[in-house]
């Protein structure tokens, strides 16, 4: 039985359990298999069970109820792993030992940090008995989970400003909300209104709020509204 789970026969998840393989019954076995099956309908389990010790090879050839609860134990003892522990299981699982240390034994899942070529790097371990030493670049037995490149070219974005405002002093690159569209600043401006061929903004998103299906097109279609061809 496992310390787990005491009430089972098996060792899950303490141990991983060895199973034994069955195979059919061989020519020379047969007389002996007989004799096994005559012993029981004569209510002999004495000479059942003797002649089961007596010849191992007949264990794997003769499905009991002793075989047969040992599966139920397996699949009691792993259905109640998964419910019961295996979340716990899988976030504790990784633990993080801070920078490598020459002198610290590691094993398997322990993930440390380690400085290479001016830059931070993590390894998790992957062998249960890492010997003590091992640098984390060998691949043997650490594998890297995080590796900082250089540093790349600052980016430029968009600063949203909210809705549009005519009195609100604009930068280049400001983003703003009018009339169900998103508009930004090609250059500073002040009271310029967002809309189509302005040299102030340009239509980064329009947000259909209105859809005309008709043969011609409306005349008064806004921004951001969509018109589709009657056909």
């Amino acid at each position: 039985m496992s310390r787990t789970y005491m009430d089972l026969s098996n060792q899950f998840p303490d141990e991983i359990d060895a199973l034994t393989r069955f195979s059919d019954v061989t020519p020379e076995y047969l007389g002996t298999v007989k004799q096994y099956y005559d012993f029981l309908e004569q209510d002999n389990l004495t000479s059942a069970n003797a002649l089961l010790e007596d010849n191992p090879a007949l264990k794997t050839m003769i499905i009991n109820a002793e075989n047969l609860n040992k599966f139920v134990d397996i699949a009691i003892s792993l259905e109640r792993f998964y419910r019961d522990e295996v979340e716990d299981y899988l976030v504790n699982i990784v633990k993080y030992k801070g920078a490598w240390n020459e002198n610290t034994a590691y094993t398997k899942y322990d993930v440390v940090t380690y400085a290479r070529e001016d830059n931070i790097e993590a390894y998790m371990g992957i062998v249960l008995d890492i010997p003590l030493g091992i640098l984390p670049t060998n691949t043997a037995y650490f594998v890297p989970m995080v590796v900082r490149g250089p540093q790349g070219v600052s980016g430029t974005g968009l600063s949203y400003r909210y809705a549009w405002s005519s009195i609100q002093q604009y930068q280049t690159d400001d983003c703003v909300a009018y009339k169900n569209a998103l508009w930004a600043a090609k250059r500073n401006n002040v009271g310029a209104i967002p809309q189509d061929g302005s040299a102030d903004w340009e239509l980064v998103l329009g947000i259909p709020s209105q859809i005309t299906v008709s043969e011609l097109p409306p005349v008064d279609l806004s921004v951001g509204y969509l018109w589709y061809k009657e056909i």
